[in-house]
């Protein structure tokens, strides 16, 4: 992390510019939670959905549904034993953006995390705020260092590997 100045912060960042970035920044926070459900039990039903993230309204599932459908993350099929039902699964694009929306909420997790490790070693040593040493560290290390990159390098292998896996699977 790179600081600007005295209180302020650069946050880190692991992305590289993602053709699907625009996609994840307009997906509201419920959009991503139900986009996670449908991930974690495919042919999910719009009922299950619904009690599961207790949506006591169809207007409130249809809301983030439509959403997901529109943004062509979800998909769905007429279940076999009850034609009023639709079962829900990712689609291959669903796929990507629910490992980049983790991805995302990893760089958040990283931010916060080292904004904290930060605020307890100045609340200890405040005399190095402003010390030459203190800047030095912003300037010359910051939190760019093997920690980070191996973190980065884990996570983007992670799901380089996923999305490999994910299309190897969709082919067969």
């Amino acid at each position: 992390m790179r600081y600007l100045e005295k209180g302020t912060y650069k946050r880190y960042k692991i992305s590289n510019g993602s053709q699907y970035e625009n996609s994840i920044d307009e997906l509201s926070d419920k959009a991503k939670i139900m986009l996670k459900l449908v991930n974690d039990y495919p042919g999910i039903n719009a009922t299950a959905i619904q009690q599961k993230l207790n949506y006591e309204s169809k207007h409130t599932f249809l809301k983030y549904m439509n959403q997901l459908l529109n943004e062509g993350l979800v998909e769905f099929q007429i279940s076999e034993k009850d034609k009023r039902h639709k079962q829900f699964q990712l689609t291959n694009k669903g796929h990507t953006i629910r490992l980049l929306v983790l991805k995302q909420e990893l760089e958040e997790s990283l931010n916060y995390f080292f904004k904290y490790c930060e605020e307890i070693f100045l609340n200890f040593y405040p005399e190095y705020l402003d010390s030459k040493e203190w800047m030095e560290f912003r300037e010359k290390i910051g939190y760019t260092d093997n920690l980070v990159e191996s973190l980065e390098k884990r996570v983007l292998s992670y799901i380089k590997t996923s999305l490999k896996n994910i299309n190897n699977f969709k082919k067969e």
